[in-house]
């Protein structure tokens, strides 16, 4: 194994810092996506075809299954809705307003709380 001798030669074999520093910062952020993303639905995956494939069909074309689709995809939509209506009208009157509070207001939309199954990462 050859070790570098000096700092370009070690520069040159482990890249800068600010590159290796967005390495980690990307390899940390696709962790957190599969963790909380893919895994998942790689479970709900393997459970759903469990019993094979004439059984999940059989499950998803039953009545119920239908109604709960219709109503997951209806809610999402008029939430798309009202979040992008609020929103933007936030996003507008944080910029061209000023008014007390506004540094406050401003860092707990930026930083949102962890605890919330919906803030944005």
């Amino acid at each position: 194994m050859n070790l570098p001798t000096s700092i370009p030669q070690a520069k040159q074999i482990l890249g800068t810092p600010r590159a290796s520093g967005q390495l980690a910062i990307r390899s940390i952020a696709l962790a957190y996506l599969a963790v909380i993303l893919i895994i998942p639905l790689l479970v709900i995956v393997q459970d759903g075809f469990r019993e094979g494939l004439g059984e999940f069909w059989k499950q998803i074309t039953l009545p119920a299954a239908w109604d709960a689709l219709k109503l997951t995809l209806w809610t999402s939509t008029v939430m798309m809705i009202v979040n992008t209506i609020m929103g933007t009208l936030t996003a507008f009157v944080l910029v061209r307003y000023q008014f007390p509070g506004k540094p406050s207001s401003t860092a707990s939309l930026i930083c949102p709380s962890p605890s919330l199954p919906s803030s944005p990462v």
